[in-house]
């Protein structure tokens, strides 16, 4: 083979290599509309799919391959993924923080819109900590279930919330099951711990409970459940 041939055989392999990986991306000026299912996780393990609509200028499909990219400052999501009749779809996890990941996605020179979308997760709905005890009050079995209720702004359970509980008076004699460790809540949002004691006087034992948020730790009000 001459000097001359090789060199055109492998400047075509190079081509060839060159055009099999090169990037796909949208135009500039198309359009790419996020969307998230469902837009609220829980804190550990919580997944969402998140959507973006490629649209290029003249209003047609992003041709299927074309890359979207993919960030997220909570959690974590895919990096790239590929069109398919003009949709990308990425997969969004949590990884047990709590609050709102942004999530955006971009294609060559455009950027997805709304930009971010943005996902709820975990405890950052946490408004309120409901408690009560069954039964309300301790008598010979010196034992009683404390349940929490959490719940978000507009009264609905959170599930999957790690709930404290502890013994504000008196600890000395009046111990929690959980011993401090955290308890989650179920689908309604309850989370419950077993309340024994060990005194023989007849007195009001108090107990609080406390979750994790975003903003902070929220603390309910004492639940004062009588020993008789």
């Amino acid at each position: 083979m001459s000097a001359l041939r090789r060199t055109s055989v492998a400047i075509a392999a190079v081509l060839a290599l060159s055009c099999g990986g090169a990037y796909l991306t949208a135009p500039t000026d198309s359009t790419i509309t996020l969307s998230a299912n469902p837009s609220f996780v829980a804190a550990h393990g919580g997944t969402s799919d998140i959507t973006a609509f490629v649209i290029e200028p003249a209003g047609t499909y992003a041709p299927d391959g074309t890359v979207v990219r993919w960030t997220t400052d909570l959690g974590t999501i895919d990096p790239e993924t590929r069109t398919r009749n003009g949709v990308a779809t990425a997969r969004f996890v949590s990884d047990s923080r709590s609050g709102n990941a942004n999530i955006r996605a971009f294609s060559g020179s455009t950027v997805g819109t709304p930009n971010p979308v943005v996902i709820t997760v975990g405890n950052v709905n946490v408004r309120a900590i409901r408690l009560r005890a069954v039964p309300a009050r301790i008598t010979n079995s010196n034992t009683t279930h404390v349940i929490a209720t959490v719940v978000d702004g507009n009264g609905n359970p959170v599930a999957d919330v790690p709930v404290t509980f502890f013994v504000v008076e008196d600890p000395r004699t009046d111990f929690l099951e959980s011993a401090g460790h955290p308890v989650f809540t179920n689908n309604n949002g309850e989370a419950e711990d077993l309340l024994r004691t060990v005194r023989n006087t007849v007195g009001v034992i108090t107990v609080k409970a406390s979750v994790p948020t975003a903003g902070g730790i929220i603390t309910s009000g004492g639940l004062a459940i009588p020993v008789l």
